[in-house]
């Protein structure tokens, strides 16, 4: 009998349909990889930036930090993003080829309850302010958005619990 070397055309054929369809998911999983890496850089920029924003307002003074009495929509959003158009305008920031905008708004806030909410700036100064800074995107058609808030508190306003007691009396 003679000595068989090699393969035949049949097992060829199976060997080479393996190792294609291995190829193409390693190019799949690729293209996934990159969209998610994609995704994930976005969201770390906006991240970023809201952050930025913050901190910056956060080292302003309490009395520095300017209350939104100008405020617009942009209803392109769902929900819509209320921001500041005088003391904290839209800004349009390109980073990485990617072109976001972020909105600032700021407002005072109260604590009721243990629930904080904001207040129109026509109410009394409570001693805190709120600031929400909207980071939004647009990836493959589809808006994108990131929101950040924080706090400041007037370091010199006293607390408002307190209670009264006493006998009320008659002078009649």
């Amino acid at each position: 009998m003679k000595d068989r070397r090699g393969v035949t055309l049949v097992e060829l054929m199976v060997s080479m349909a393996i190792i294609t369809i291995g190829v193409l998911g390693f190019f799949g999983a690729f293209s996934y990889i990159t969209k998610a890496l994609h995704v994930s850089r976005a969201r770390t920029l906006a991240t970023n930036l809201a952050q930025e924003k913050i901190e910056s307002l956060k080292n302003l003074t309490y009395f520095e930090l300017l209350i939104t009495t100008a405020s617009s929509v942009d209803n392109t959003l769902s929900p819509p993003v209320t921001y500041d158009r005088v003391n904290y305008p839209a800004e349009s920031i390109l980073i990485g080829g990617i072109t976001f905008t972020r909105y600032t708004f700021v407002a005072l806030a109260q604590i009721d309850s243990d629930v904080i909410s904001t207040v129109t700036y026509t109410f009394p100064d409570t001693g805190m302010k709120q600031i929400n800074v909207n980071i939004v995107w647009n990836d493959a058609g589809i808006n994108k958005k990131y929101a950040l808030t924080n706090l400041l508190e007037n370091p010199n306003i006293n607390p408002l619990d307190a209670g009264l007691s006493g006998t009320v009396q008659n002078s009649l």
